[in-house]
């Protein structure tokens, strides 16, 4: 007497489904972790711009200190030496703040405030090489006018926009950071938790398939 014959077409079925299902989701799997992996690189992107704008704002906080010491020092000393560090500082700072300028034009505020502290850095210049023009002519006057406190209220003015420039990019960047770190952690767990349901999903629908065709 013959045994019992297993319908080839069924056969046919069950492993079909036993391959694709699997390879199908491997690949959904991998579509979805790419997807993650080009979410959290965008996100430490901006994380890297906020560190370039600060440092861009530092940088240019420390030209402005050293252009402010040199002239002090030359209006005391007289002595020219005095002005290297200035005129260094100087050659420096247009290209810096328009560096900055670009890296803050996706911030409408912060892109008033780069702007601002340009306008008022220029006036700032300007004072400055009146009052060390005066100086080396023995022009007192220089004395009146500096008494006058129109550079320290110029510079007060460029120092508190820098401190709202810093204290919203680092704002920025503790969210940013936040953020990141927040997707990681439940990007990675959903992925680990659907992958096992989904992995373990498939393995018992196969076997009970496989049993099903077995009987």
């Amino acid at each position: 007497m013959a045994g019992p014959t297993i319908d080839n077409s069924e056969f046919r079925r069950i492993l079909t489904r036993n391959v694709a299902l699997p390879l199908g989701m491997s690949i959904i799997s991998a579509v979805v972790f790419v997807g993650i992996i080009a979410y959290l690189i965008n996100n430490m992107t901006w994380v890297e711009h906020s560190q370039k704008v600060i440092g861009g704002a530092h940088e240019i906080r420390k030209l402005s200190a050293e252009m402010e010491s040199g002239m002090r020092g030359y209006l005391l000393a007289g002595d020219e030496e005095f002005l290297a560090p200035y005129t260094l500082s100087a050659q420096r700072m247009s290209g810096a703040l328009e560096s900055l300028g670009e890296l803050v034009q996706d911030n409408a505020p912060q892109t008033e405030r780069v702007t601002r502290i340009a306008q008022v850095e220029k006036q700032w210049e300007d004072f400055a090489n009146d009052m060390t023009k005066r100086r080396r002519a023995n022009d007192l006057t220089y004395l009146q006018a500096v008494s006058s406190g129109r550079g320290k209220m110029l510079s007060d003015e460029m120092r508190r926009h820098f401190d709202l420039v810093l204290a919203s990019e680092s704002r920025l960047l503790q969210e940013r950071s936040d953020a990141a770190r927040r997707t990681t952690f439940w990007s990675v767990a959903v992925f680990l938790i659907l992958s096992a349901a989904v992995g373990g999903s498939l393995a018992a629908f196969g076997r009970r398939q496989l049993v099903h065709l077995s009987d």
